[in-house]
């Protein structure tokens, strides 16, 4: 949590959430979900982990993504109409 700490970060924050799920003995594991504005800020924090955090002895990283979720358009128009 220390290093994760906004902080640390010029006060730059993220929504974060882990779900756990066991579908059988070789398939489970926990599916970390992080809501941010930029995502140098998640690259930052998990550098910072990855150097300092006592819980990588015990971690095994599978795969990454990074998808946009568009804001939600005013009444009446269509998603997507904010980008520019």
């Amino acid at each position: 949590m220390r290093l994760a700490h906004s902080r640390l970060d010029g006060g730059a924050r993220m929504l974060r959430r882990g779900y756990s799920y066991d579908n059988n003995p070789h398939d489970h594991g926990l599916l970390f979900l992080a809501y941010l504005r930029d995502p140098a800020l998640f690259t930052r924090v998990q550098e910072r982990l990855a150097a300092d955090d006592a819980m990588n002895p015990f971690i095994e990283h599978r795969a990454s993504a990074v998808a946009h979720v568009l804001p939600a358009p005013p009444p009446g128009k269509p998603l997507g109409d904010q980008l520019h």
